[in-house]
């Protein structure tokens, strides 16, 4: 990981190996985390363009994901999506390892905010995933910039997010229907491109009442109540990773007036920007 300095859409911190500038997947444990960074960098929270699967092998503690404190324990995984917003807690004492990707980690399978960011390996499933942590451990360390070392690396990272996808709550679950994930990928595109159901909606194949059933049937809450939560998630990301003022971020956002967004946050989160803002940032 590695901070470029300066202010941006994503928090400036990007996948870049102390390894080999090659090196498509990195894996790194937690001893090795606080040998490379200052502690002070782990309180606040960071908004990566990365992928990483954080796997706990003994012990316990926290991972902030999105403002959900996720508990660490033995057989645990933690999938954190670029854009995300996470956040460390090293003082815990949890012997883990972090995977990072350069690229979007593959068959993780799709999911939105609100989807659950972890699930937990059986018995069976840790013994191979560890293995599988292993061995990244191994091939890094001897990774030359050729196609057969990069392909043994993503294969590695291919079968341990398998093994974590197969643990996914969501896993048996019949899929989504198709105009709730249209409408929820219209969102991931740009929250504050419209503060209406309608404005995402334009555009899709379905209408604006065939979305509202797809979300009231996927997940038992409108398409304005998930629209509402994406802008504050967004609102929040962008307050907590930024030092932009409240209204810059109403900007942002799409909110022609600061006072605007100051109601709609109250609204949706029952706080101020600023008071959030307080929280986040110990």
């Amino acid at each position: 990981m590695v901070e470029s300095g300066h202010r941006a859409e994503i928090r400036p911190v990007d996948f870049t190996s102390r390894r080999h500038p090659d090196l498509p997947v990195e894996a790194v444990t937690r001893s090795e985390l606080l040998a490379r960074f200052d502690p002070g960098h782990f309180a606040r929270p960071e908004r990566v363009s990365f992928a990483a699967l954080l796997l706990v092998r003994d012990g316990s503690g926290r991972h902030d994901v999105d403002f959900e404190t996720i508990p660490l324990r033995p057989g645990r995984v933690v999938e954190v999506r670029p854009g995300q917003v996470h956040r460390w807690h090293m003082e815990d004492g949890c012997d883990a390892v972090a995977v990072l990707s350069r690229s979007p980690l593959p068959t993780s399978g799709e999911w939105f905010p609100g989807d659950a960011a972890h699930r937990d390996l059986d018995a069976t499933s840790a013994v191979t995933a560890w293995a599988l942590v292993d061995a990244l451990l191994v091939e890094q360390e001897r990774f030359i910039p050729d196609t057969a070392s990069e392909r043994l690396m993503m294969a590695l990272l291919e079968a341990l997010t398998a093994l974590a996808r197969r643990a996914s709550p969501n896993a048996q679950e019949a899929p989504r229907p198709a105009a709730y994930r249209a409408f929820r990928a219209a969102l991931e595109r740009d929250p504050g491109a419209s503060h209406t159901v309608r404005g995402h909606v334009a555009g899709l194949p379905y209408s604006e009442r065939t979305v509202n059933r797809a979300c009231v049937r996927a997940t038992g809450r409108s398409a304005k109540a998930l629209l509402t939560d994406r802008i504050a998630l967004e609102a929040k990301r962008l307050l907590a990773h930024t030092d932009d003022p409240a209204a810059t971020v109403a900007s942002r956002l799409g909110f022609g007036e600061p006072s605007n967004f100051h109601k709609f946050f109250v609204r949706a989160t029952g706080g101020t920007p600023a008071s959030f803002r307080r929280r986040s940032r110990p």
